[in-house]
């Protein structure tokens, strides 16, 4: 007799799954818009869009206050509107990664909406599914843990994936006298790179064991407030964001790419 388990363990024998997910091809496009670089393709290419330019100054938020104030109710009202018709979505994400974890947050797997964002990469846009199926060995994190001096109840979580990132992030904490006394600090497999994460299923994946080790996390690390930092494709945020509403209380954080000075962080959105 066979069953599904079984099935799969044949056709992986015989090299016949390929491990993709079935994209929908005559799914909606909606896209989010937060900077105009390489996003000109939006205006012509979705079926609804919001574009955020008028909040910023290039890469940088015209007013701080403004990422909970106006970034924040702005993309959630966009994203209730053109998610109205609980079909399935491919989501553009030409935007901060402050924005790709806030979509994701949102339109969490309990929204009832299947969404899938669509990740640029060397190959151009591709569709970041999920697939049921795996037939390769995905890098995993490695975690490791940095006790800090510093007095205080908070701790940072720092995700490395696009590029090492930890000490632009002990510098932007030792500057700003932020009250963290720990760094927990993700980096698949030891190699940040533009090619680490391998397609949507790798992605998500790596998002689900993410969760799984910030909701984990002793009860002493949860007393305080946590501060997140991140380097890695929207995609990968956006799954991430999608977990998140078991984190308890949390700031995210922006670098700015366009200065690229050491630990030029800023904070944007906090969620409660």
């Amino acid at each position: 007799m066979f069953d599904r388990e079984s099935i799969i363990e044949i056709c992986r024998k015989e090299k016949l799954l390929t491990g993709k997910s079935i994209i929908n091809l005559g799914a909606s496009k909606i896209g989010i818009r937060s900077f105009s670089r390489y996003s000109e393709y939006l205006d012509e290419e979705m079926d609804q869009m919001i574009c955020l330019l008028e909040n910023f100054d290039d890469r940088t938020i015209k007013n701080n206050a403004d990422w909970n104030g106006v970034v924040l109710p702005k993309v959630e009202a966009f994203l209730k509107e053109s998610t109205i018709d609980k079909k399935e979505y491919h989501l553009h994400l030409e935007t901060h990664a402050s924005i790709a974890f806030l979509a994701g947050r949102f339109l969490e797997p309990k929204s009832g909406v299947k969404v899938y964002p669509v990740q640029s990469n060397q190959d151009g846009r591709v569709v970041w599914g999920k697939s049921e199926v795996l037939e390769e060995s995905y890098p995993d994190w490695i975690v490791q843990e940095v006790e800090l001096s510093n007095a205080g109840d908070d701790i940072a979580v720092v995700i490395a994936v696009r590029h090492k990132i930890l000490e632009d992030v002990q510098y932007f904490v030792e500057q700003n006298g932020l009250p963290i006394k720990k760094l927990i600090i993700l980096t698949p497999d030891d190699s940040p790179g533009a090619d680490v994460i391998k397609n949507g299923t790798h992605a998500w994946l790596l998002a689900d064991k993410l969760a799984t080790q910030i909701n984990n996390r002793n009860l002493d690390d949860r007393k305080g407030h946590m501060h997140i930092f991140m380097s890695g494709p929207n995609g990968l945020t956006f799954f991430i964001g999608q977990l998140s509403k078991a984190f308890g209380e949390f700031t995210l954080y922006e670098y700015d790419l366009e200065q690229r000075k050491p630990g030029d962080y800023r904070a944007s959105i906090t969620f409660k």
